[in-house]
């Protein structure tokens, strides 16, 4: 999960998904403010700017991909789908 905004919001908001699992695993912040960014809220960073997240999905999906290849490669694939319609697996991801 990504939350968009890093500032006092954003901090109270990522402080409740760390403590409570069952809201999903926060992966970092984005926001527009260069000085924000590469910087921590809780051992989380943030990744980039708002023009920039498809940037910041796509290297995650292709750590996903190296983690599928050591996991459930068929299921990570389904829950890629699930996230991003558009996406198609890497061919090597399923052999």
């Amino acid at each position: 999960m990504l939350i968009v905004r890093a500032g006092d919001a954003g901090e109270v908001i990522s402080r409740e998904i760390i403590k409570r699992c069952d809201l999903g695993t926060l992966v970092g912040f984005i926001d527009d403010d260069k000085e924000k960014i590469g910087k921590s809220i809780h051992d989380r960073k943030v990744l980039g700017n708002i023009k920039g997240i498809n940037n910041v999905l796509d290297k995650d999906i292709k750590e996903m991909e190296v983690l599928a290849k050591e996991m459930d490669a068929e299921g990570i694939v389904r829950k890629l789908q699930k996230m991003v319609p558009t996406y198609k697996p890497n061919r090597d991801m399923l052999m």
